[in-house]
């Protein structure tokens, strides 16, 4: 969705990936979604060239209190190693 979203020229996207009322799910299922939360952020701050050809910055936001630390590492990582970039 990115790349589509260079081609057409799009500033900015946000993504609506966990609302609080999430945790009122089974722990396990909660649990899985964390650890993919985890995975793809560390993937795009790391490993997406897609990321840092088109110099993007990573913002995550919301209540990152909430989330497991594993969780807020990897958003605190991605935002870190893009920082740098304007877009």
């Amino acid at each position: 969705m990115l790349d589509y979203g260079f081609r057409l020229g799009v500033k900015s996207v946000t993504v609506y990936a966990f609302s609080i009322e999430n945790f009122k799910r089974p722990a396990e299922e909660v649990d899985v979604l964390m650890s993919l939360a985890a995975e793809k952020l560390q993937i795009l701050s790391q490993k997406s060239e897609l990321i840092k050809r088109n110099r993007v910055r990573i913002n995550v936001l919301g209540a990152i209190e909430m989330l497991p630390r594993h969780v807020r590492i990897s958003a605190a990582e991605a935002m870190l190693s893009t920082a740098h970039h304007e877009k």
